[in-house]
């Protein structure tokens, strides 16, 4: 019984991480090979591959333009190689592949001012390779595809001390709120513990429950290549009633989740095409002595990062194999003392 005809993409590293500002940063070059495997003879007229990446916004409603909408597509990098000569034409004589693997090898420069990654249910930025063997005749191609993330650091996270948040405030001199952070750099999938401090100054106001919501915002490049509204998403929300005391500070320890999948939460992300962050929102709501409702919001902003991201940090580097032993050391003093003639001596 025969086999099936296959084709894959295979590389060395398909999640990229780009060292420092788009200015900074030394790019990177991915490689990898396209591995053909033939299990009977086989026609083939071309063996193609392409790599893009592309920025696409769908249709936004802009207010100064309501009726016009049009999708932002933007090309950021493209490149395409034929490993059979020249691109496949109809003139071209197709080549008979005997059984056998057959590698196909690549390399693709990569500038470090590209953008990252991303996927929002308006737009997303994504890199892609696309490989393809064209058969004669009217046979089945055979294609695959091979996606490639790409993220950004901006050097070592500060540690939790460096970085702790509190944010105080008070409402016309009738209480007094705090709201406390242990940092305010975070990783999907994680908790953030929040400590809420609130404090009577009288008795013309009273607070009977406090909303906490942790919220993401987008923006995204129009068509006009100017930025779109801002559209904001709960991620997570968690809620308290307050139980008033005589005097002093009431104290609520309180958690918000950070989801762990992409489809719920996206890290943090930055570029001339997408700009996504993340803040916690406070609502303290209260009623004064005629019973009129009021609410007093605070906004904090935290960063959220991939969990990929906190382990390159957290990673040591890793170092290309050298092509080339270096010389054994006694023979290299052995050179060094017959070139200088005089023996080599070591000092500290």
């Amino acid at each position: 019984m025969f086999g099936r005809n296959s084709l894959s993409i295979h590389l060395e590293n398909n999640h990229i991480i780009l060292r420092g500002t788009s200015q900074e940063s030394a790019g990177y070059v991915l490689r990898g090979f396209l591995l053909l495997q033939i299990h009977q003879p086989t026609r083939i007229k071309s063996i193609e591959l392409n790599f893009i990446g592309q920025a696409l916004i769908q249709d936004l409603l802009i207010k100064l333009i309501p009726l016009e909408t049009k999708p932002y597509k933007r090309t950021i990098v493209e490149k395409n190689w034929c490993f059979t000569g020249d691109s496949a034409s109809e003139s071209e004589e197709p080549r008979i592949y005997q059984k056998g693997k057959y590698e196909y090898h690549f390399e693709m420069p990569l500038h470090g001012n590209i953008p990252q990654s991303i996927h929002t249910p308006k737009g997303n930025i994504s890199y892609q390779f696309k490989a393809i063997a064209r058969k004669s005749g009217f046979r089945t191609s055979l294609e695959c595809d091979c996606s490639v993330h790409v993220e950004r650091s901006f050097g070592p996270l500060p540690t939790d001390l460096e970085t702790s948040l509190i944010r105080t405030g008070d409402v016309q001199g009738q209480m007094k709120f705090s709201v406390a952070l242990p940092c305010c750099n975070f990783t999907t999938g994680q908790q953030i513990p929040i400590m809420l401090g609130i404090r009577p100054l009288s008795r013309g106001i009273k607070v009977f429950k406090v909303n906490i919501r942790l919220k993401e915002t987008v923006r995204y490049r129009t068509f006009f290549e100017d930025w779109s509204d801002t559209h904001e998403e709960r991620i997570d929300e968690t809620s308290c009633i307050w139980r008033p005391k005589v005097s002093g500070w009431w104290e609520q320890p309180l958690v918000l989740k950070i989801p762990k999948g992409q489809s719920s939460v996206r890290a943090d992300n930055k570029s001339r095409y997408i700009h996504l962050w993340h803040f916690i929102e406070v609502q303290i709501n209260l009623v004064d002595l005629t019973r009129k409702k009021r609410y007093l919001t605070v906004q904090i902003p935290i960063h959220i990062f991939s969990e990929k991201l906190i382990e390159s940090e957290e990673a040591l580097p890793v170092y290309e194999a050298t092509p080339v032993q270096p010389p054994d050391y006694l023979s290299s003093v052995r050179q060094i003392a017959d070139i200088s003639g005089h023996p080599s001596v070591l000092t500290y």
